[in-house]
């Protein structure tokens, strides 16, 4: 699908899982490099800069929000593309943004306060605002989510809390999996930008930078407190674990000798003493209960009780 945006010489060609008859319509019109354009048909797996004469080409992942049934889950890395003329922009993807949605719904009024020259840029850093942003508040639910589990595991609930934090990890795995692909490709995106706009739009890409070092900071933040949690978490459940193995342990000493007590008197020998004589059945449960309490009083003297 191809959606096309123009104000005064400015145009913003939008594209989503584009097919061959729209690469090849925007390659004409836009001039770009076939090998460029051959590109923008599947998705990549690493990011990537390339400079042109006209124009500077990104690739770019993020982790965004499946919409099936309202679940509310994290993808896979999705990948957004970007091609920055210096009267156009392309942006190619194969999933829905809404940070793209957005800005296309109120393309003219963003656009009203900016000098005409700057749109391309302009519209980038918009959109890569955008997706921080979203990043940021999935980040701070997150957070959220890292609290609220603090709280179930000092409440006795170290178990539940093994799946919840594994699930967690997973969403930081994979924020921080996109973020850190990121961090050369924009590094290289303020030299080569200057190259072929001017020093004049720097402040664009070094403020998209500074929201990539603050999202970087916030997951580096969350990865550090989950693996606190995690280890929290680990030690409530080996100290129950072990109080566990514990109380097994004493119930089969205690166990043990009662249990050969009564084998002893269950044999079936002649001459066996006390056996058939007056109360000799609580001659015998006195044995056992003499034993049980001298075997309890040894434990507790030696604090295994």
């Amino acid at each position: 699908m191809i959606s096309k945006y123009k104000n005064n010489q400015i145009t913003w060609v939008d594209l989503e899982n584009p097919t061959q008859e729209e690469i090849d319509k925007i390659t004409t019109e836009f001039n770009l490099n076939p090998i460029v354009a051959n590109d923008l048909l599947t998705p990549s797996s690493r990011p990537l800069i390339e400079e042109h004469t006209d124009y500077l080409y990104l690739i770019l992942h993020f982790p965004i929000m499946l919409r099936k049934n309202g679940s509310g889950k994290i993808s896979d890395l999705q990948e957004i593309d970007f091609i920055i003329g210096k009267n156009f922009i392309i942006t190619n993807r194969y999933s829905v943004f809404d940070s793209i949605l957005e800005l296309s719904k109120t393309f003219s009024i963003n656009l009203a306060r900016v000098d005409s020259k700057k749109y391309p840029i302009y519209i980038f850093f918009k959109i890569m605002i955008g997706l921080y942003e979203e990043m940021n508040n999935r980040l701070a639910s997150i957070g959220d989510m890292l609290n609220d589990v603090e709280d179930k595991i000092f409440d006795s609930k170290e178990k539940e809390m093994v799946f919840e934090l594994s699930k967690l990890n997973r969403l930081l795995l994979n924020f921080n999996k996109s973020i850190s692909l990121q961090e050369e490709v924009l590094r290289n995106l303020i030299d080569s930008s200057e190259k072929i706009y001017g020093p004049d739009y720097q402040v664009y890409f070094k403020n998209i930078f500074s929201e990539y070092l603050k999202i970087k900071s916030t997951i580096l933040s969350h990865r550090e407190y989950l693996s606190e949690l995690r280890d929290t978490n680990d030690s409530l459940l080996t100290t129950k674990q072990n109080e566990i193995m514990q109380f097994l342990t004493i119930v089969a000493f205690i166990t043990f000798p009662l249990t050969v007590i009564t084998g002893i008197f269950g044999m079936n020998a002649e001459n066996m003493p006390i056996v058939g004589s007056i109360f000799d059945f609580w001659i015998i449960l006195g044995i056992i209960t003499a034993t049980s309490i001298i075997i309890t009083l040894i434990f507790k003297i030696k604090k295994w009780l």
